[in-house]
């Protein structure tokens, strides 16, 4: 089944080489469990919205220096709320 999908992944996106998939698999865990839009995820990579959806969509895959931000975002403490 897994052979299934890479084979899907070429045809879909032939200028991919490889997609970091765990990573943005995470990436989006991330941003749905702190109920985050897109857009916000966007900008506190440092990115347009654009980037983010067309990494999320399997479009692009992130540059290196890409993946290592959404790396340390992902592996940030949680913020604290305020009461």
């Amino acid at each position: 089944m897994e052979k299934l999908l890479e084979s899907c992944d070429r045809l879909l996106y032939p200028g991919v080489t490889t997609m970091p998939k765990d990573l943005i698999e995470a990436l989006n865990t991330y941003r749905l469990e702190h109920k985050l839009s897109q857009v916000q995820l966007a900008k506190k990579l440092g990115v347009a919205f654009q980037t983010v959806n067309r990494w999320i969509n399997r479009h692009v895959k992130p540059s290196q220096i890409q993946e290592y931000h959404i790396k340390k975002l992902l592996e940030s403490p949680p913020a604290r709320r305020m009461r």
